[in-house]
């Protein structure tokens, strides 16, 4: 495990490889599991009931919370270490290239 989970009410996500994974915290079993098909650094953020996370791939992933569903992905320049902030609908991720992306927003 190379980062954090995050926990929202009784699910925990957390990075594993390259697979993310879904836990119940009151069964100890697996929701679902997301193989992202490169090594997650980020930690997951999670924001409006969605999972965010980005790979060494430099892709940010958008995952369902629930079903682990793939919403969106979006391929940034560079490898991602950092976890990803959401405000007001935009997604806000900084890339080993240097650069400070910010995804989406109220007009996308």
């Amino acid at each position: 495990v190379l980062a954090a989970p995050a926990v929202r009410g009784d699910t925990m996500v957390v990075p594993v490889e390259t697979v993310m994974f879904s836990i119940d915290l009151v069964g100890n079993t697996d929701h679902w599991r997301f193989d992202s098909e490169a090594t997650i650094r980020s930690a997951p953020t999670i924001a409006n009931e969605i999972v965010y996370f980005g790979n060494d791939a430099g892709v940010v992933f958008a995952l369902d919370l629930e079903s682990g569903e793939e919403l969106w992905r979006w391929q940034t320049g560079n490898r991602i270490e950092s976890a990803v902030a959401v405000l007001d609908g935009v997604v806000r991720v900084t890339s080993t290239d240097g650069t400070l992306y910010a995804i989406g927003g109220p007009d996308s």
